[in-house]
């Protein structure tokens, strides 16, 4: 309390400076509220948005660097236990980067989502609580053991097409590729 109290104080003291009292001392008159703690407000505000605009970084770093660190940690220990609760959240934080991707345009205008996704994946990684496990569990496996048979057949589909694709686009490139030596040379 002591050290707010002291900050306080301060910003009152250059708040009263020649330059901006009279402005100050105008807005203190009209709605009776000390400058200081106007000003306190002020400051709080900024400070809440300016929090609010980087939560997306912030997210970011809460729900990758930790566990990338952890699933690094499992991959080289002995149990694989670990492996298992790591990879169920990489499902987990997957789908929801899919679904926040698919539905952006909704979520901006969700109040502080940025702050309830932090929490989410602060739940979803936390020991103690196993969020993932239950997002997995309860919202990710039934759907997609539901069809399994579907994913497996678009899965396939987009293999054989991209595969049979990239052979003719590297054909193509060694055609062009013979021209130019040919061209050349002539």
């Amino acid at each position: 309390m002591g050290i707010l109290r002291s900050y306080v104080d301060k910003l009152d003291v250059a708040l009263r400076h020649p330059a901006v009292d009279p402005h100050f001392t105008k807005i203190e008159n009209t709605i009776k509220l000390p400058r200081k703690y106007l000003a306190s407000l002020v400051i709080c505000l900024l400070s809440i948005c300016a929090l609010i605009g980087y939560l997306n970084q912030l997210t970011m770093v809460i729900g990758f660097i930790y566990p990338a660190y952890k699933s690094i940690k499992a991959i080289e220990s002995e149990n694989t236990k670990d492996d298992r609760r790591w990879l169920v959240y990489w499902v987990v934080y997957s789908s929801m980067i899919i679904v926040e991707y698919a539905s952006d345009w909704l979520l901006f205008w969700v109040p502080f989502y940025y702050s309830i996704k932090a929490g989410i994946l602060i739940w979803c990684m936390h020991p103690n609580y196993e969020g993932s496990q239950f997002i997995y569990g309860n919202l990710i496996r039934p759907v997609f053991l539901k069809n399994e048979n579907k994913i497996d057949q678009f899965v396939d589909d987009v293999q054989n097409k991209s595969g049979s694709y990239v052979q003719n686009l590297v054909g193509e490139m060694g055609e062009i590729g013979t021209e130019m030596i040919n061209d050349k040379n002539v």
